[in-house]
C-alpha cells in the first residue's frame, strides 16, 4: 500500500520540524527557560518570543538554534526579564 502526502501535508510538515529541532535544542541549553519560550517558523525565519533571565540566555538561545539546516534568519525577539 502507497501512502501519499498532499502538499498541504508537506508543508505544514516543512514548517514544523525546523520547531520541533528547535525546542529540542532549547529545551537542552536552556531548560529553565523552556516554559516561557515560544518559537515559530515560516519560510526559512525562525522566530524566539518568550523570556529569559539574562542577556547571556537570549544569545544561548539564538546561537542554538542557528544549526538548524532549514533556519536562513534568526528572530530574536526575546525578552530579558531579570527576577
Amino acid at each position: 500500500m502507497m501512502t501519499t502526502t498532499s502538499a498541504k501535508e508537506r508543508s505544514v510538515t516543512t514548517r514544523v520540524q525546523p520547531e520541533i529541532e528547535a525546542i529540542r535544542l532549547l529545551e537542552q541549553r536552556l531548560p529553565a527557560s523552556r516554559r516561557s519560550l515560544r518559537v515559530e517558523f515560516v519560510e526559512g525565519l525562525l522566530i524566539l518570543t518568550g523570556r529569559v533571565p539574562s542577556y547571556y540566555s537570549k544569545q544561548v538561545a539564538q546561537e542554538s538554534v542557528r544549526e538548524i539546516k532549514e533556519v536562513l534568519q534568526i528572530e530574536n525577539r526575546l525578552q530579558v526579564i531579570r527576577d
